[in-house]
């Protein structure tokens, strides 16, 4: 008899032990599908929301500049005007008939320039206006009453125009060019390639003794940007004022 319960109890337990197997092994199973449906649940949301990166179309707004951030001199000797032909100039407020030879240099900046002083006029009357193209630059102011003229100058290694026209003002006018150079893969990094002019004779450009209205070829300053005014005597810098510059079209 206790033979016949030991068997039976050794029977009981064997059952039980197969039976607990036959339903623990399904679950183990399972589980790494639930967890490989969990991380495609969690994944998905990240896909749908994935950002593109901006386009290199995309073009940035113009800056909007404010006197304070603009450098030079804090006199209003220098703006940015409207003629009446809708087109923006550079109107310069000042006693330029004081000073013997006076001229105004103007350079483009970008935005992202620095407004400093380490920024160069070229002192063009002072240093390159002589000889031949002191003589170029007056042909091209005369005979612009006329007819337009244009002729070509070099100013270091950069090559440029003496442009000869009637103004604004229905006045003969010269203005000399330094077009902006194309950059290279051999060019020097420090190498300056902003557009440049140079205004002179300015009785050309005199709405009276303190009044000048300087129009800057569309060619050259189309951009919007900067554009940093030298005012001249001689062969020196009286002052210079950094504008906001709207462009031209």
């Amino acid at each position: 008899m206790i033979r016949f319960l030991s068997l039976a109890c050794l029977s009981v337990l064997v059952f039980g032990a197969l039976v607990g197997s036959g339903t623990a092994q399904p679950a183990d199973d399972d589980q790494p599908a639930k967890q490989t449906k969990a991380a495609a649940k969690q994944a998905e949301p990240a896909a749908k929301t994935e950002k593109k990166g901006p386009t290199a179309a995309t073009a940035g707004p113009k800056k909007d500049w404010t006197a304070a951030q603009l450098g030079g001199t804090k006199e209003p000797y220098a703006e940015i005007t409207q003629a009446p032909t809708g087109k923006p100039l550079i109107a310069i407020h000042y006693p330029w008939r004081m000073h013997a030879q006076p001229s105004v240099e103007v350079r483009w900046m970008s935005d992202d320039e620095a407004d400093t002083g380490e920024i160069r006029p070229l002192q063009f009357v002072g240093n390159v206006m002589k000889g031949q193209i002191r003589s170029d630059v007056y042909t091209c102011r005369d005979k612009a009453a006329d007819t337009p003229l244009k002729k070509t100058l070099k100013v270091g290694d950069r090559e440029g125009e003496i442009l000869g026209d009637r103004n604004l003002l229905g006045k003969p006018a010269a203005t000399v060019i330094l077009p902006e150079l194309p950059y290279t893969k051999d060019m020097n990094e420090a190498t300056d390639r902003a557009a440049r002019a140079v205004f002179f004779p300015l009785d050309s450009w005199a709405v009276d003794g303190r009044t000048l209205w300087l129009e800057l070829p569309a060619a050259n300053f189309s951009r919007p940007g900067r554009v940093r005014v030298w005012f001249y005597r001689e062969g020196n810098v009286v002052w210079w004022k950094t504008l906001a510059w709207p462009g031209l079209k």
